[in-house]
């Protein structure tokens, strides 16, 4: 049983690629157009523009952001966006990271463009770009080619990923590959697509080599979708479950400390770059070539009945969670609310005794402390002090 997971996470995948394989047929206009990819430029040396003049700027903590003023609402989206984005990401690189940062929100592209440091325009495919060296961060609300809405969440998510890599590993030379995977995946950027782009990779035999994404990706629209679904997957794999998760940290301190890539890698996961190439193709192989055997025949309607049973599974476990959650806290709530009831109830019992105590020694003597002596004099009753 517990090889369950694993193996509906493996027919999943393959479902994906199947049901994307067979929209292929039927171009689309998402699919005539290349993906909009974040990039970084350095250049410690670079001058920031003036902001156009209905540009509205404010100071927001560490950050300084700066926004077309009819997009307010979307600014602070974003603001939201940062204070939940950032300490994750910082944590998750070792923490102990500088905060401050510029953040220029354009209308389109072509603002974009204008908003850029003075010689350093964005790369042409770009919806956001970051200067770590300067601290500065530009999106834009408009994706280039398309000039439609990209997840701005995202891709804000991905810029602080490598303004915070940067940070935390200021002079290390890091691979194109591990810069834009860990954004991919600290960002959530996981779509049906790039599976889909992956799986089309393993199945026919066409991956990039992960020497070549070290240096730089490919200009071509398909090879750069490509580039970054490897980059992604090979970071995923590295943070595949908790003891990986605490390689990876380990690999972090090693890239803060100093260390080349290659030597963190290997003090941190005992393998070379081209071990770790081989475990990946390995792994992703597993997990995808079992594609072509779920194509033909009858294979997609018994996916589709494992899918169905395994998800009916799950919800009935998470229906049952719930309910037990809510009984629990229920019945919390129904003691604490008794044990209130009766501390409340014995705090008016006792009220109620001193107060008829009082009334009964001020109206009747008979009533007195037993414990101090009376005597009777001249028809009246005197306590004894």
């Amino acid at each position: 049983m517990r090889q369950l997971p694993f193996l509906v996470r493996q027919l999943a995948c393959a479902l994906f690629g199947l049901l994307l394989g067979a929209l292929a047929a039927t171009p689309t206009r998402a699919q005539r157009v290349p993906e909009p990819a974040p990039d970084i430029v350095r250049g410690a040396t670079l001058t920031l523009p003036a902001l156009p003049a209905d540009h509205r700027v404010e100071q927001r903590g560490p950050v300084r952001w700066s926004w077309p003023a009819q997009a307010t609402s979307e600014a602070r989206e974003l603001q939201a966006v940062w204070d939940d984005a950032w300490p994750r990401i910082r944590d998750e690189l070792g923490g102990d990271l500088p905060e401050d940062a510029v953040i220029r929100l354009a209308r389109d592209p072509d603002e974009l463009r204008a908003l850029a440091p003075v010689g350093a325009p964005p790369p042409a495919y770009a919806t956001g770009v970051t200067y770590p060296d300067l601290g500065v961060v530009l999106l834009s609300f408009a994706a280039p080619e398309t000039w439609e809405r990209p997840a701005m969440d995202k891709v804000l998510t991905h810029e602080l990923s490598h303004l915070a890599l940067h940070r935390a590993a200021p002079d290390a030379h890091l691979p194109r590959w591990f810069v834009e995977g860990l954004a991919v995946q600290q960002s959530g950027e996981h779509s049906v697509a790039r599976v889909r782009t992956l799986a089309e990779a393993v199945v026919g035999g066409s991956l990039l080599p992960l020497s070549d994404l070290s240096r730089r990706f490919p200009e071509r629209a398909h090879a750069v979708g490509l580039a970054y679904a490897q980059s992604a997957s090979v970071v995923g794999y590295l943070r595949g479950d908790a003891a990986r998760e605490r390689k990876f940290a380990r690999l972090v301190r090693e890239l803060r400390r100093g260390a080349t890539f290659g030597a963190a890698l290997r003090e941190s996961y005992y393998v070379s770059l081209s071990d770790l190439e081989r475990e990946w193709h390995s792994d992703v192989s597993d997990r995808f070539t079992a594609l072509p055997l779920l194509v033909t025949g009858s294979g997609v309607w018994v996916l589709a009945l494992v899918l169905s049973v395994a998800a009916w599974f799950r919800r009935r476990r998470k229906q049952r969670e719930t309910l037990a959650r809510w009984a629990a806290e229920e019945e919390a709530l129904r003691a604490a609310a008794v044990a209130r009831a009766r501390r409340e109830a014995l705090e008016a019992r006792r009220w109620a005794e001193a107060l008829a105590l009082a009334e009964a020694r001020a109206v009747l003597p008979e009533h007195a402390d037993p414990e101090l002596p009376t005597v009777h004099h001249d028809g009246r009753d005197h306590t004894v002090h």
